[in-house]
């Protein structure tokens, strides 16, 4: 699998979009004894990482139990990021995800779930937005089908340890399905929002736009919501008029295979409060998406909150 790197245009940030930078250093006049330019945001970095074997996911294999997907990625151990960089960490919602994009059914039927069939099927590729540490997007490369992945992320040191982790899932013997495969990954710095670099993106990595969006833990920020779900609007595909849900018919679903997925952003959701609940479907329905939860996909994380898949697909025309 190759990688590729475009540096971030902005500079140290949320991960994903652009967060507040922390309280300046309260003036004192601007005299000598001032000590507000001695604030340095580097003060705050802690690039010290340890490898991490992440599980997610099972699937039912007959005769055989159940088999239990996991990736080594480097990760901070801090009990809080620095500087806000929420990217640097693990969190649930990416396993939750990663989960979906690799695993069967529900009730061990041995079929694919959504999530794995779109990345297997994906011919312009997938863009994981705010990837942070790249868990879903590295997952669905590993062990669902994916060919070409593009990670993106606000932060440059978010970008550093993302490419790192892109690195090591490449060179390393996920399963023989992923070796059979030449496999792309990229890392590029995007900010949500802002047009211009995502219309720069799209004409790089897929001129029609993306069969595949992810998200994992993107929508904690209320304000930050109408840029990411602009920014994803712009990266995914134009549904094509006669692209619709898989017919029940056997020889309908046979034909179904063989087209590209129906353009689809997937969001590893966290519950923090009922006004979240409520504002995200609002506001991706405002960007142009009809907004699905995904059946059988909400757990109990770890840290006690509630979480769930929310599948979005562009609104017909």
């Amino acid at each position: 699998m190759t990688t590729t790197a475009t540096p971030a245009s902005s500079s140290i940030g949320q991960s994903g979009g652009k967060r507040p930078l922390p309280p300046q250093v309260p003036r004192d006049g601007g005299g000598e004894d001032s000590y507000e330019d001695a604030f340095d945001a580097s003060l705050f970095l802690n690039e010290e990482y340890v490898s991490v074997s992440v599980p997610f996911g099972e699937v039912e294999e007959e005769g055989e139990g159940r088999e239990r997907f996991s990736l080594d990625l480097l990760c901070s151990q801090a009990a809080s990021t620095d500087f806000d960089l929420t990217g640097q960490v693990l969190w649930p919602a990416a396993a939750l995800l990663a989960g979906y994009l690799v695993a069967g059914e529900e009730g061990g039927t041995g079929e694919k779930s959504r999530g794995r069939s779109l990345a297997a099927r994906s011919r312009s590729g997938a863009c994981e937005l705010g990837a942070g540490l790249g868990l879903s997007g590295l997952a669905a490369v590993a062990f669902s089908g994916l060919r070409r992945l593009v990670l993106t992320d606000g932060s440059d040191v978010v970008l550093r340890v993302l490419e790192r982790n892109a690195r090591r899932v490449a060179t390393s013997s996920c399963s023989a399905e992923a070796e059979e495969r030449e496999r792309e990954v990229s890392v590029s710095g995007l900010e949500w929002g802002d047009e211009a670099a995502a219309a720069a993106l799209r004409r790089e990595h897929s001129m029609n736009g993306f069969d595949l969006l992810l998200g994992a833990d993107v929508t904690y920020s209320h304000s930050a919501l109408p840029a990411l779900f602009s920014t994803a609007a712009m990266l995914l595909r134009e549904r094509e008029e006669d692209e619709d849900e898989e017919d029940e018919d056997e020889e309908e679903r046979k034909k179904e295979k063989e087209k590209p997925p129906v353009p689809t952003f997937l969001l590893g959701y966290v519950s923090r409060s009922l006004a979240l609940d409520r504002a995200v479907p609002r506001e991706a329905e405002k960007a142009g998406f009809d907004v699905e939860v995904v059946a059988g996909t909400r757990r109990r994380l770890p840290g006690g909150q509630e979480g769930w898949i929310l599948c979005l697909t562009k609104k017909k025309n």
